[in-house]
């Protein structure tokens, strides 16, 4: 069973392991962890984004959703968003599209999560979500949750194996609690989820962090 359950966790070989555990204390998988610049994902073999059974960097933006979400950028950025729009729009990214979106430095506002996928290499689905993020100086999608989806035909034994295997795996990280200040991880039996989750941002923090973007019109502080 333990090989089984090792197998499971889809990236078991001494070379994966340190790719999949914790780096610089952020959880990881497949090599993406937590707080990652998704500028530097290129490497991943993600799914391609699609639209309604459409490839989505081929969707029309259509002039009026343009001009929706020219409202969220500053001027600096208003060039390289025509080329990203299709992926803003549809809150999804692809290979693809981190080039397109990297181009677009300048947020004023805060826009909805992107969603990214791709598939371990045992084929386990992996979802990525990723969010505009101001700190460090310099605007970036930065991965904020990572959900891997394990087969149904686990049984409730190797769920509670592979539950013990992955509490091991993440020892240096918070199990999910109500503690929001610190990234964690938590495994759901019932939906054979592992969800690793960056700390939470309050949003009238991030609000206010990208309102003081330059070209974003935030009236400058007297003290």
């Amino acid at each position: 069973m333990k090989l089984l359950l090792a197998f499971a966790l889809s990236a078991c070989s001494l070379t994966a392991a340190a790719a999949d555990d914790v780096r610089n204390g952020q959880p990881c998988l497949g090599g993406v962890c937590i707080g990652d610049d998704l500028a530097s994902l290129a490497h991943v073999q993600w799914d391609e984004a699609q639209s309604f059974r459409k490839k989505v960097s081929a969707v029309p933006v259509p002039p009026a959703a343009l001009a929706r979400l020219a409202k969220n950028v500053a001027p600096a950025s208003q060039d390289a968003l025509k080329d990203a729009a299709p992926y803003l729009m549809t809150s999804t990214f692809d290979g693809p599209a981190i080039p397109r979106l990297a181009k677009v430095k300048s947020f004023c506002r805060p826009v909805d999560h992107l969603v990214g996928t791709f598939r371990s290499e045992s084929g386990y689905p992996t979802r990525v979500f990723v969010a505009i993020d101001p700190r460090g100086g310099e605007q970036a999608f930065r991965v904020r949750s990572i959900v891997r989806t394990y087969p149904d035909s686990l049984t409730s034994a190797q769920l509670g194996e592979l539950e013990q295997q992955l509490a091991a795996r993440y020892a240096g990280v918070r199990k999910a609690s109500a503690d929001t200040k610190a990234s964690t991880w938590n495994f759901n039996p019932h939906k054979r989820e592992l969800q690793l989750q960056s700390a939470v941002v309050p949003p009238s923090r991030l609000a206010d962090e990208l309102k003081r973007t330059p070209g974003c019109g935030a009236a400058a502080k007297l003290d």
